[in-house]
């Protein structure tokens, strides 16, 4: 019974010892939870004064237009008809940049080959070969 009696005073002494951290524990959690007063932040800063929009005045022309004359346009041209010029011009400029490269390349052609020619033309024969298809491409 002694022993019974030493293990009922250490038990309760446990339980006590328990009760005490739980209390402990409680009032922490409850003093984490209150809030803090709230306190007055800085002063706003007085906003920056802008500067005064200034527009400029709408121009009004002083000199009156008069109604267009139908000779101060020219000719009726489409715009189809200007575009189809440019490319044309174009074509011949590039044309000529092709002409005169076959005309020195088949000068080149009839130089390497000597008088017999690799194609088996003469140098003459390569020389209007060249010349022809210059004025052919040129047209």
């Amino acid at each position: 019974m002694s022993l019974s009696r030493k293990s009922l005073k250490a038990s309760d002494a446990v339980q006590r010892l328990a009760f005490k951290r739980d209390k402990l524990q409680a009032y922490m959690d409850a003093a984490s939870r209150i809030e803090m007063f709230p306190e007055m932040g800085p002063p706003i800063p007085r906003p920056f004064t802008l500067p005064r929009p200034e527009f400029q005045e709408v121009f009004k022309p002083n000199f009156k237009i008069g109604k267009p004359k139908i000779s101060d346009f020219g000719e009726k041209a489409s715009f189809g008809d200007a575009l189809l010029s440019d490319l044309l011009n174009v074509g011949g400029a590039v044309l000529t940049g092709v002409t005169a490269g076959a005309t020195a390349g088949a000068a080149g052609l009839s130089a390497a080959a000597g008088s017999s020619g690799i194609l088996g033309m003469s140098q003459t024969t390569a020389a209007g070969v060249g010349a022809g298809l210059g004025s052919f491409l040129s047209q």
